[in-house]
């Protein structure tokens, strides 16, 4: 799993605001379906907003952490519900690729 700053989460979780949540985890958990359709967006971009399905926090994190690790990702933000990765792509365009702020950066 990919390590962010305080910093950089920060950065990316203002990006996130805006997006719309483009998958939803239902009470199955993580399926081999859900995996590949979240490794794909993620091949097209480098920020992807999930939805996990209600239950205790505790379960809502390990999915979290377990969907992160599994994209081979960065949990990013972990809100109520709703989850935001990255995982950066040197293929995609540069105009369309996010450039995070640097470590150690204020």
């Amino acid at each position: 799993m990919i390590e962010l700053t305080g910093t950089q989460k920060r950065f990316l979780r203002g990006l996130g605001q805006a997006l719309p949540v483009t998958v939803r985890i239902g009470k199955a958990g993580l399926t081999v379906a859900v995996a590949a359709q979240i490794a794909d967006l993620l091949s097209r971009r480098e920020l992807v907003k999930l939805g996990l399905p209600a239950g205790p926090a505790a379960r809502r994190e390990a999915l979290a952490r377990q969907v992160a690790e599994a994209a081979r990702s960065a949990l990013a933000e972990l809100k109520g519900r709703t989850v935001l990765l990255y995982r950066p792509n040197e293929a995609i365009d540069a105009p369309r690729r996010i450039a995070l702020p640097e470590k150690g950066a204020p």
